[in-house]
């Protein structure tokens, strides 16, 4: 079973070759995200600007997601600045952390930097190592507008292109073999470094994934959730203390087989626990809540995909205390 984005309806064609056409989902960020939303502004045609605080020097964010073979990613960005360490973007495709500064394996675009280049980079624990090095200066330009696609294919192969608003076809960057496997991975979204001079100029014109899979006979919209009369998933108590009684996340289907997937958040977007990845559950249950949970509130997040490809997703805040 495989796990998918909560996406809008919106189908974008990319074609890399007459043989390669690929259907992309475009993503939400206004909804179900991690990190910093106040530091980005929606805007009518869709795009996200960043509004951020010269308090800071990153900001980010993320979603859940699913690393899979086969799978595409797609980000288009106007930078309105010339690109250097200090301004730039971390698209992360594959991360085990919603809060990308703490990811502890992760593949990641850097999109500008002091090469200005595009570049593909595996991250394990505090190392970062670039796996495709791109074109050197492709960016060094003191307004950007580039559109990235990385593809990694059933093989471990992962393929790199890069295309600026004046272009009429991508520059493929490079290509891969990956040496790891993350299966681990569980978020994707982007991280922007700027100084403080620049907190106002990155814009996000679009972010989107795809599955191959579907131009295979799946559904054109993987992501419209069923709606089941009762409570599907709830907790058990909404508060949790060290020393006091025990906290489970309830479920309950019409039928077993559903296949789940359970996460426990900070409230900064840290994962404390995983309750259950790909799990197929029974009809009715319980997981216990067992992991080390800080002082404020945390968030379960409760997935569950039926058996015909639909989804059932919620979010639920706990109180956590000593």
């Amino acid at each position: 079973m495989r796990f998918f984005l909560y996406t809008t309806l919106l189908l974008i064609s990319f074609s890399i070759s007459a043989q390669d056409s690929i259907s992309f989902h475009r993503l939400d960020f206004s909804k179900n995200v991690f990190g910093d939303s106040t530091s980005f502004v929606f805007q009518p045609d869709s795009s996200l600007t960043m509004k951020a605080s010269t308090d800071t020097s990153k900001v980010s964010l993320a979603k859940a997601s699913k690393y899979d073979l086969g799978a595409s990613w797609k980000i288009s960005v106007q930078m309105n600045v010339n690109p250097s360490n200090y301004n730039n973007i971390k698209y992360y495709i594959l991360s085990d952390s919603a809060n990308f500064t703490k990811s502890s394996n992760a593949y990641y675009v850097v999109i500008g930097n002091n090469a200005d280049e595009v570049s593909l980079y595996s991250q394990t624990a505090n190392s970062a190592t670039k796996v495709i090095d791109g074109l050197d200066k492709r960016l060094d330009k003191d307004t950007v507008n580039v559109e990235v696609i990385v593809s990694l294919d059933k093989d471990g192969k992962f393929s790199l292109w890069s295309k600026g608003i004046d272009e009429t076809d991508y520059y493929e960057e490079g290509t891969a073999q990956i040496k790891r496997n993350y299966s681990g991975t569980s978020y994707l979204g982007f991280l922007c470094t700027y100084s403080s001079k620049n907190t106002n100029k990155f814009i996000f014109k679009e972010v989107s994934i795809a599955y191959p899979e579907e131009e295979e006979g799946g559904s054109d919209d993987p992501e419209t959730p069923v709606t089941i009369e009762g409570e599907n998933f709830s907790l058990s108590d909404k508060s949790l203390s060290t020393g006091g009684e025990a906290v489970y996340v309830q479920y309950k289907f019409p039928e077993e087989g559903y296949v789940a997937r359970i996460i426990t958040f900070d409230s900064a977007g840290n994962k404390i626990e995983e309750l259950a990845n790909n799990t197929t559950l029974g009809k009715e249950g319980r997981i216990r809540l067992t992991g080390n949970y800080p002082e404020g509130i945390a968030i379960v997040f409760a997935e569950a995909r039926t058996k015909n490809g639909s989804f059932i997703r919620k979010k639920m805040p706990i109180v956590c205390g000593k």
